[in-house]
């Protein structure tokens, strides 16, 4: 169990990886569902015409990434990235460039531009 400073490191670390998905995901024009994200998950609306249950399959399948959904009315209509537990840098930038590699196998456009200055930036900013 983690105690005094490794607590606290730990706090910080889910907070950053919640503010980097955050400016990416924004980046990328996608919305985000709460408008107070939580440090511990960021939920993401999916975009319109995109099956959200379709998108969370694929991703699992293709990529061996595991997004959760929306429950209840929500289901199919947002993504939920988790932020706690062994996640590195390189486990929030690749899960940033499947989401993206995802949305587009479904028919999202996102432009490539913005797509490079996204991970870019993603990348920068992680130290990666």
């Amino acid at each position: 169990m983690w105690q005094g400073d490794q607590l606290q490191i730990h706090r910080q670390w889910y907070r950053q990886q919640q503010e980097l998905v955050v400016e990416a995901i924004q980046d990328l024009g996608l919305s985000l569902f709460s408008k107070v994200p939580s440090p511990t998950v960021t939920a993401i609306n999916v975009p319109e015409g995109i099956d959200g249950a379709r998108l969370r399959n694929l991703l699992e399948e293709k990529y061996q990434l595991t997004l959760m959904g929306g429950q209840e009315h929500l289901k199919g209509k947002i993504i939920r990235i988790g932020h706690m537990g062994d996640v590195s840098k390189d486990d929030i930038y690749a899960c940033i460039y499947f989401l993206i590699e995802g949305l587009r196998e479904l028919g999202h456009v996102i432009e490539k531009p913005t797509v490079e200055q996204t991970l870019v930036k993603l990348r920068n900013r992680l130290g990666i």
